[in-house]
């Protein structure tokens, strides 16, 4: 059929299947970011 275009089940499979891997990775990272556990100032100004 001229006109269209049709992508192999696969092809969108393997793009669906990225996209909800870098939304979940994208999930893991704001938990990380706003849940950290807070830094005790004496590890930040005493020398080592």
């Amino acid at each position: 059929m001229p006109g269209t275009s049709r992508r192999s089940p696969w092809v969108v499979a393997l793009i669906v299947a990225l996209v909800l891997v870098a939304i979940v990775n994208a999930l893991f990272i704001y938990i990380a970011v706003r849940g950290q556990d807070p830094i005790v100032e004496s590890y930040n100004t005493e020398s080592r």
